[in-house]
């Protein structure tokens, strides 16, 4: 084939293919050139690199090459080559490794070469507590919270999907805004509410934002949540009622549950999609839409969802969102198994867990919250770090434990969530 400046070349019988002109291969350095097998291929700094099966490869100054089976290929523009034998691209050889640059995209460990997700902080969003417990209470059962607040739940979700049988749902929403209104007269710092709504199916979800995001509501669990659109479509939604209420713009939290392996799968994404998400993480409960939608076995020493929660839990983390819950123990009678799910989700990174009967609130409490002898010696830690840097000393020994400014500072973010000393 002979070499084309700026035209296309054909090969008699042959489809035609396009390649940047380095000589025999009849590639051009403007134009473009077809080779027989190799479907379309643009010359570098013009478009994108295609070859059958390989979905798209991008040369180093415009992206990143990608070859079946071995993850990201990095090639400069001078080093892809085509074969009519193969359609697999062969690299230079060269003793030089070369450094990535700044400009070129991030990607996931699926191998999708997907925008990088920032989340940035809406300058009127509060700061969320942390919450240790979040009870469950059927919408239409108000009248149950005097036992939440009793039982010390950090937090109440009223919910007006699953647990209301259908003809009740309109009277369930009209109890949970009588509940958000008490509430919103009652001093802060109290038990918080949040509201379960459904779907964002129809106009059901739309109707039950406008109906209690008020005063008085922390925040809006919103069910069934697929991807990171979903949580998009919510907080424009929410946002817009709270513009209705006279509310600072970002006041009401936003909860996604994550039930389908989709969700799951991009919970950095949909932790990441609006400044309000927060306690998030998985829920994992026997029986129920994650266990449908992933098809593990439950068991109640949770092995076949540890990785599953440890990973939704970094994501979250990664993200941004604060104060990660999981959930759900449905064992009412076994507060065994109970505390020994929640010591599991707390030494993974948990900061709570979602609870469906009041006689699980004082358990999950005390497994999310530091005993007062940890307290103690966290404030003891903080002191002899301050100490010993005062008289140029970094790290030191500290009850038998090397410690130094980083162990100081986790202890610091413990007493002040606390609000010890």
């Amino acid at each position: 084939m002979r070499p084309i400046a700026a035209a296309t070349a054909r090969m008699p019988g042959k489809g035609e293919a396009c390649a940047p002109a380095v000589g025999e291969a009849g590639q051009a350095a403007g134009g473009v050139a077809r080779a027989p097998g190799m479907g379309e291929v643009r010359p570098v700094g013009t478009g994108v690199i295609r070859a059958p099966g390989m979905g798209e490869v991008r040369p180093v100054g415009t992206g990143v090459a990608r070859a079946p089976g071995t993850g990201d290929a990095r090639q400069t523009a001078s080093d892809v080559t085509r074969t009519p034998t193969t359609d697999k691209p062969r690299a230079a050889t060269t003793d030089t490794p070369r450094t990535p640059r700044a400009h070129e995209p991030r990607f996931t460990g699926t191998g999708t070469n997907r925008p990088p997700v920032t989340r940035e902080p809406h300058p009127t969003t509060p700061p969320r507590p942390p919450l240790r417990s979040l009870l469950f209470v059927p919408g239409h059962r108000t009248d149950w919270l005097p036992k939440a607040r009793a039982a010390g739940a950090d937090a109440v979700v009223l919910d007006l999907e699953d647990a209301v049988p259908a003809p009740d749902k309109p009277l369930a929403r009209a109890r949970v805004a009588e509940a958000l209104a008490e509430a919103a007269a009652e001093p802060a710092g109290g038990m918080a509410l949040f509201v379960r709504v459904n779907p964002l199916g129809d106009w059901t979800a739309a109707e039950e934002l406008r109906a209690v995001v008020r005063p008085g509501l922390a925040g809006v669990v919103l069910p069934k949540v697929h991807t990171a659109v979903d949580v998009r479509i919510a907080d424009r939604l929410i946002g817009w009622c709270e513009h209705e209420r006279g509310l600072p713009a970002g006041t009401t939290a936003l909860v996604p549950l994550l039930e389908s392996a989709r969700a799951l799968h991009d919970a950095y994404d949909i932790a990441a999609a609006a400044p309000r998400v927060a306690y998030a993480g998985a829920l994992t409960a026997p029986g129920g839409d994650v266990e449908r939608a992933v098809g593990y076995r439950w068991s109640p020493q949770g092995t076949e969802t540890l990785a599953l929660r440890s990973r939704v839990l970094l994501d979250v983390r990664a993200a941004g969102a604060p104060c990660p819950v999981t959930g759900l123990w449905t064992d009412i009678a076994d507060l065994t198994g109970l505390r020994a799910c929640a010591e599991q989700n707390r030494a993974l990174g948990y900061e709570g867990m979602m609870a469906i009967h009041p006689t699980h609130v004082p358990v999950i409490n005390e497994v999310f919250s530091p005993t007062p002898e940890q307290l103690d010696h966290y404030t003891r830690l903080v002191a002899a770090v301050e100490s010993a840097q005062r008289d140029g000393i970094g790290a030191l020994t500290f009850e038998g434990r090397m410690v130094d400014e980083a162990m100081a500072e986790t202890a610091r973010a413990v007493l002040a969530r606390h609000a010890h000393g």
